[in-house]
């Protein structure tokens, strides 16, 4: 009975994990993942800069107002971004796509550099 409910169980689980390993279609409130690829690209590089060059440690204002030059260039929305990176983190499948894009991207301008 033991083996029998484990097997069952493991079963389950297997066909549970294969509905989350697939993409979802953002909704049409959420950035496409083209432009939201192209948006984390800036604003990891202004991290990475803003870091690098520790203005964070100075900066006393509000952290989110230091991505604003970010939105209004992809016109969109501090709300809209989080609405769409919250998209995103609830559908890995997407969210690693992402990533994946964004690492070849990082990788393609230091070969140009």
């Amino acid at each position: 009975m033991y083996r029998t409910s484990l097997a069952i169980l493991v079963v389950l689980l297997a066909f549970a994990g294969c509905t989350f390993d697939r993409k979802i279609t953002p909704p049409d409130d959420v950035i496409g993942q083209n432009k939201m690829i192209n948006i984390l690209y800036e604003i990891h590089r202004t991290d990475a800069a803003l870091t690098t060059q520790n203005i964070l440690k100075n900066y006393k204002g509000d952290d989110k107002d230091l991505y604003n030059h970010i939105y209004k260039e992809y016109e969109i929305t501090r709300k809209k971004f989080d609405r769409s990176l919250n998209f995103y983190t609830k559908n890995p499948e997407n969210l690693k796509f992402i990533y994946k894009q964004l690492e070849k991207k990082a990788q393609k301008e230091q070969k140009e550099e």
